[in-house]
């Protein structure tokens, strides 16, 4: 089944067109070199807008860049992706992660870019992401994209975040503007970092104009 992207979606994605080109840039030049390929996105609460993040740099990469891009479902407590594509949740990641299925990927409506769902329930989804498994898995996925973006669940609230950190390249962490405390950021940055993440950047997200926007940037 191919996976279509939701209205709603779509038309945030659109509205957010000169940030995605400003975002792809950015990623680009990151990875140059063709070491960080694989990005973690991540935030420090729920609801923080890392889903719309996640899709949006995978739209940006896809459409605008036109590298081959794959989204993983990786927020195993409330995913998403599934419902936002309108396709099967699974068999998924966890499936792949577990042997029982290899190709789980699943084409969408937007050339260049595909998405694997979260798969079928597992008891205990902080052994699956620190196991080597699931290393293996993203190691196996990178040969067949250039780009690989996972939707993760925000730190608090779950260690699900904390023990994959290591695993990939670069880890970008989502910031809702006026609600996260830069107290709370920081000690969510130094818990990916001693976990061993690599944090790259951090997206500013549901930010508010105080004057009119087109003159941000000039002053």
């Amino acid at each position: 089944m191919t996976g279509i992207l939701s209205p709603d979606i779509k038309k945030l994605i659109e509205k957010n067109s000169r940030e995605l080109s400003e975002i792809e840039g950015n990623l680009l030049g990151t990875s140059h070199d063709g070491q960080i390929r694989v990005f973690f996105i991540t935030s420090c609460n729920a609801s923080e807008g890392k889903t719309v993040t996640a899709i949006s740099l995978a739209y940006a990469l896809s459409q605008n860049a036109r590298r081959k891009v794959l989204l993983i479902d990786g927020n195993l407590h409330t995913p998403r992706l599934h419902e936002i594509f309108s396709i099967e949740a699974g068999p998924g990641l966890t499936d792949l992660c577990c042997g029982k299925v290899r190709d789980v990927e699943r084409d969408t409506e937007l050339q260049d870019l595909y998405v694997i769902t979260h798969g079928s329930p597992v008891e205990n989804t902080a052994d699956l992401f620190r196991s080597e498994d699931f290393k293996t898995a993203l190691d196996n996925l990178k040969k067949n994209f250039d780009y690989v973006i996972v939707d993760g669940c925000p730190v608090i609230g779950s260690s699900d975040a904390l023990v994959s950190a290591k695993y990939f390249d670069g880890i970008i962490l989502v910031v809702e503007c006026e609600k996260t405390t830069w107290e709370i950021a920081e000690t969510v940055q130094n818990k990916l970092k001693i976990s061993g993440g690599n944090i790259i950047g951090a997206v500013l997200n549901k930010r508010k104009y105080y004057i009119p926007r087109f003159l941000y940037g000039k002053i």
